[in-house]
């Protein structure tokens, strides 16, 4: 195998092995996210994102990494896409559903990064939801 071949396996590989935790979105796109979070999802989801009575579910917190949980943010930009908000599916551009998962993330306690979160389904498909891991 060429270095070259050797070296694109390694990016491919380390960019399959992406998590929450690489800083997979910035604090401006978190910013941007609550604004259209607001506007479209607090009204079942509550603003602080813990869900209501009538089975909007918690949008944080252990109920979240629960159903999330070694799952690529592909699935769940496709859920929003696809289901939310549930009185206007499909009704938000891609890049707010993005600026939305950020969002999410960001009161989630997962860090934020220097580059925004896509909303291109491919390359989600690399970033896998897991729970954070404690220092040894």
């Amino acid at each position: 195998m060429t270095r070259i071949a050797a070296g694109m396996l390694i990016v491919v590989a380390q960019a399959a092995n992406a998590t929450i935790w690489t800083g997979v979105y910035t604090i401006q796109q978190s910013e941007r996210g609550q604004k259209a979070y607001s506007r479209s999802c607090s009204t079942c989801h509550r603003d602080d994102l813990s869900g209501s009575d009538d089975g909007a579910p918690a949008l944080r917190g252990l109920v979240f990494f629960e159903r999330w949980k070694d799952r690529p943010l592909s699935e769940m930009f496709f859920v929003l896409a696809e289901t939310m908000p549930q009185d206007a599916p499909k009704s938000l551009s891609p890049a707010e559903y993005a600026d939305i998962i950020s969002f999410m993330l960001s009161k989630n306690d997962v860090p934020a990064g220097e580059s925004e979160l896509p909303p291109d389904m491919q390359r989600l498909k690399l970033i896998l939801v897991t729970e954070k891991r404690s220092p040894r």
